[in-house]
């Protein structure tokens, strides 16, 4: 067991090297102004950088699954920390001496590594999975004690501030070596899935900004549109429906960004033309899915603390059910309800588990 773990962590310090490339494509005084911004933020916010656990891992799903994506990555300084704060991201714009603006992204790792671990609960609870040609079949454990105090762990460890632990993981592990491997390969492509989405999220943000993004003017368009109707009904909270605006806009920037990279990258360049753009959207929905329970998980386990509002963003069930609504509309009618089944998979899985006592 030590060695599996030994070999973990080896593989997280090893692709710690591909964060350099992330900002690549800026200027080095530019670089320089990034990185002075996030140091004051860091001590500002009692934050700790932390490229070794989560940075290189996120860089290394865009080598693996979308490689298209480097050409947003290298524009943008993007930094993976340990907070003890309850946030999943910083977005700054440092100006610099040069006069260029500098898109600067801060994820949290431990918001990264909930997910992680919540999602290896989940395929330890799968015991065998078929796949068939345009579906699949799965046979579901019920919940146990197990994985209801793993779960309550990774929230423990998320809202204390000390998600950067290895506390439970030998079990963790020991559970996922007995899974069904099928499973274990689709859900853990599914969690980088979801942990690029939430970087991309904060992408959203800014992404307009970036070099050659006025050709995406139509795109964003429609998007905003689709998320003014999403928040339509506040019209009497004019401070809270503009924050959720944006919140709306930058969740389905970032599920557009993430679908179409994955329909030309590796996994799905081997299935038929005319499949391709089903199947990523399939695989993209099921990361959403994923991002959207962990944060149902978090809200529930953190809407009664103080400072806790739902003021600046919507509800994790009102955002995925907008993706979802915007991602389906995107489809032809035939195959509306075929790119769901594994986003369903997921909600139902989480659904389990909440009912399962851990609330």
């Amino acid at each position: 067991m030590e060695s599996d773990l030994q070999r973990l962590l080896g593989e997280m310090r090893r692709r710690v090297l591909l964060t350099d490339r992330a900002g690549s494509g800026l200027p080095a005084c530019c670089r320089e102004s990034g990185r002075r911004s996030y140091a004051d933020y860091l001590k500002a916010n009692d934050a700790v950088d932390r490229p070794d656990l989560c940075g290189g891992i996120i860089l290394g799903s865009v080598d693996r699954i979308a490689p298209i994506l480097w050409r947003l990555f290298e524009h943008v300084e993007l930094r993976v920390m340990s907070s003890r704060a309850f946030l999943s991201a910083w977005v700054g714009k440092v100006p610099c001496r040069c006069g260029q603006t500098v898109p600067l992204i801060a994820v949290n790792a431990n918001l990264l590594l909930l997910v992680w671990r919540l999602m290896m609960v989940h395929i330890t609870r799968i015991e065998r999975w078929d796949s068939q040609p345009g579906r699949f079949r799965v046979n579901i454990r019920r919940p146990e004690q197990r994985d209801v105090d793993q779960s309550r762990l990774a929230i423990d460890m998320y809202l204390n501030g000390t998600g950067v632990s290895t506390a439970g993981l030998d079990s963790l592990l020991s559970d996922y070596r007995e899974a069904d491997r099928t499973a274990g390969h689709v859900l853990l492509t599914v969690t980088e899935l979801a942990e690029l989405w939430m970087v991309l999220h904060e992408f959203g943000h800014t992404l307009m900004e970036l070099p050659g993004a006025a050709k995406l003017n139509e795109l964003f368009g429609s998007i905003d549109q689709f998320a003014r109707s999403c928040v339509r009904t506040l019209g009497r909270f004019p401070l809270v429906q503009e924050k959720w605006r944006l919140e709306h806009q930058a969740d389905l920037c970032a599920a557009v960004t993430l679908t179409t990279s994955v329909a030309v990258g590796p996994l799905v360049e081997h299935d038929p033309e005319g499949d391709r753009l089903h199947n990523a959207t399939w695989l993209s929905l099921g990361g959403i899915s994923a991002a959207m329970e962990t944060l149902n998980y978090v809200e529930a386990a953190y809407h009664e603390r103080p400072g806790f509002s739902f003021r600046k963003h919507p509800p994790a069930y009102h955002r995925w059910d907008a993706v979802r609504q915007y991602a389906v509309g995107c489809m032809p009618p035939q195959h509306e309800e075929s790119v769901q089944t594994l986003a369903n998979l997921i909600a139902a899985l989480s659904s389990e588990m909440m009912g399962a006592g851990f609330n």
